[in-house]
């Protein structure tokens, strides 16, 4: 049995909110937002050692965001079976502009239809393993314009074709982007491009084993200050296998270990018990649609 909340005013603040340092479980709820207020918001949860947990979530067509992580500095926020559909940003993370501990994890999931699926900024910190995407309307998928780190790892992505618009743009991006082992391919399998442009002095990029659709725009590099590597590639081939494709930039060690950190570092949480004066949320089986962001965490 699942509880329903659904709001029916104008346009408010939020549906459910709660507020740190608590210590709640939330099992088996559905939250709908009738488009003009946010669905659950969780304030004042970033503590040290703070934990958010969130397994089998689901958030759906949000006007904004689907779940948005905003300012963390510190706490654990892990999300397990994780479904973002239909938003127009399925997920974004805003940093503080600072090395921060904190971290924001997808350790499987699955999406669908979002005008954009990732978005990082000011220094926030960004980890999806594991998910697929599709979309047979919206040809963007990660757009990313502002500072951060973000690693996509072992992903499956087949995005719509439009002319003009690059399913993966990094737009002077400062900071480290890794694509790792990632199927990334347009419609009837043709290139999903990659396109790198703007100064890039701060721009690392890592696209290793990453297997791209038939044709020779997979990787655009307007970007004269930006380190990539582009290694161990594949292509399809027609009647569905693929070919090796060569590879391309650097291949320094040093700078392969650092973009490979992220996903390296990072471990499921235990449950252990946390002391009270710290947020420890563990979120089961939620659903949260058709609200103007879905979920916030701040």
């Amino acid at each position: 049995m699942r509880t329903l909340l659904r709001w029916s005013g104008k346009e408010g603040d939020t549906l459910l909110k709660i507020i740190g340092q608590s210590h709640a479980v939330i099992r088996d709820l559905s939250i709908s937002g009738n488009g003009v207020v946010d669905g659950l918001v969780i304030e004042g949860c970033d503590q040290p050692n703070a934990k958010i947990f969130i397994e089998r979530g689901n958030v759906s067509s949000a006007k904004q965001v689907g779940i948005l992580a905003e300012k963390i500095a510190y706490a654990n926020i892990s999300l397990h079976d994780f479904n973002h559909s239909d938003c127009d940003v399925g997920v974004k993370v805003i940093g503080t502009n600072a090395e921060t501990e904190g971290r924001f994890v997808i350790f499987s999931g699955a999406s669908s239809n979002n005008r954009i699926s990732y978005d990082v900024t000011d220094g926030g910190k960004l980890l999806a393993r594991d998910i697929w995407y599709e979309s047979g309307q919206f040809p963007q998928f990660i757009n990313l314009t502002g500072k951060g780190t973000f690693t996509l790892h072992g992903a499956i992505a087949a995005v719509a074709s439009k002319e003009g618009i690059m399913p993966i743009e990094l737009d002077n991006f400062d900071g480290n982007f890794s694509l790792l082992t990632t199927i990334l391919v347009g419609t009837n399998y043709v290139p999903a491009t990659v396109l790198l442009k703007g100064n890039g002095g701060n721009m690392n990029v890592l696209l290793l084993g990453t297997q791209f659709g038939m044709g020779e725009d997979y990787f655009i590099n307007q970007s004269p200050k930006a380190k990539f590597a582009i290694l161990e590639p594949t292509m399809f081939t027609q009647g569905g296998g693929s070919k090796p494709l060569s590879n391309q930039g650097l291949t320094d060690k040093d700078f392969i270990l650092n973009m490979l950190k992220q996903t390296r570092e990072a471990k499921p949480s235990s449950f252990g018990t946390l002391s009270d004066n710290v947020t420890d949320l563990n979120i089961f089986g939620v659903i949260v649609s058709n609200a103007r962001n879905c979920i916030v965490i701040r």
